[in-house]
């Protein structure tokens, strides 16, 4: 636990030390740490359950945070963008602001996507649905792979259209989502951790939280782009 401590908080520092260089976070260097901090908190878990060698939790801990991470990814599409983002128009002008030099098959990739506008709102939808849809690789094997090859699928589109790069995350969803691992086992007969309900309460409060925290950035946001318009 403390090991893993002080890895997390060395990459709080790095992340942090990144943002104040180039002005913004790095996004894709988010996903490594949230699932050290899912592991620590299983781990913590098993812990006070008295299986301090049960890994499961840990396990479990990781990927529930992969998978608020893609779930807060979709919330602030629509919070920012509302409905609108999935017609396709964030993605068109970040493709057209790149270097579209690229030549045989990427060349007419990009302008077939940029003049057909039922595909650009096609992959903006799918973008959504997908990061929305970041919980269920809590689910079983079925749901957790479904959802894992479709954010994959979804990255990979991605780069080709924008080169944006999110190798961590892509390392992290084979790990967690298509590799084979047990859920959280029975305890003996003590009582399940988390009960039904507990768990479906508490990971619907967390969502409407991260909602909120979503919804109050692009507030800002927005009140710091009005003041910039306004200034001399």
């Amino acid at each position: 636990i403390l090991e893993g401590g002080a890895a997390l908080f060395a990459l709080l520092l790095l992340n942090t030390a990144h943002a104040q260089l180039l002005g913004t976070p790095s996004r894709n260097f988010f996903y490594s740490g949230a699932c050290l901090a899912g592991w620590l908190l299983g781990a913590l878990v098993a812990r006070s359950r008295g299986a301090p060698e049960d890994e499961s939790y840990a396990l479990a801990g990781a990927v529930a945070l992969l998978g608020a991470a893609y779930l807060n990814a979709g919330l602030s599409k629509l919070a920012f963008g509302g409905l609108g983002w999935t017609q396709g128009l964030p993605l068109q002008s970040i493709i057209i602001g790149r270097d579209n030099s690229d030549v045989g098959f990427l060349g007419a990739f990009h302008a077939w996507i940029l003049n057909a506008p039922s595909a650009l709102r096609f992959l903006a939808t799918a973008t959504v649905v997908l990061e929305l849809s970041g919980p269920l690789l809590l689910g079983g094997p079925l749901a957790r792979r479904l959802v894992a090859s479709g954010l994959l699928l979804m990255h990979a589109s991605i780069f080709l259209l924008t080169r944006i790069r999110y190798w961590e995350a892509a390392a992290l969803l084979v790990a967690f989502g298509l590799l084979p691992w047990e859920p959280v086992p029975d305890d003996g007969g003590r009582e399940p951790f988390p009960s039904r309900r507990a768990f479906r309460t508490a990971a619907c409060a967390l969502a409407a939280c991260g909602l909120l925290a979503v919804v109050h950035q692009s507030r800002r946001a927005g009140a710091s782009a009005q003041a910039a318009v306004q200034a001399p």
